[in-house]
């Protein structure tokens, strides 16, 4: 049997700019810990908080992240497969 949610959960989008505390607490670190990793971060190429806002562009952040990990996370749709190119996969 399924229950039924009578009422609606409104769900916060994440915002798209983020101050260094938020930063730091997205990534589990204290001011120390984060001193030393932004450090290296910036070094491999973590994009900087904007000149304007003095904030991080998260998903930026979370991009460069995400590709550090080894996952893809590329916006750019002419890197992503297209649903007309063919696939070799069902072959034999």
């Amino acid at each position: 049997m399924t229950e039924r949610l009578d009422h609606a959960v409104a769900v916060q989008p994440e915002p798209m700019f983020v101050s260094e505390a938020e930063l730091r607490r997205r990534l589990g670190m204290g001011e120390k810990k984060w001193r030393r990793v932004r450090a290296e971060f910036e070094r491999i190429g973590m994009p900087p908080a904007d000149h304007i806002t003095g904030m991080w562009f998260w998903p930026a952040v979370k991009a460069f992240l995400y590709r550090r990990a080894g996952l893809e996370t590329s916006l750019d749709p002419s890197r992503s497969i297209s649903v007309h190119e063919k696939e070799y996969w069902d072959e034999t």
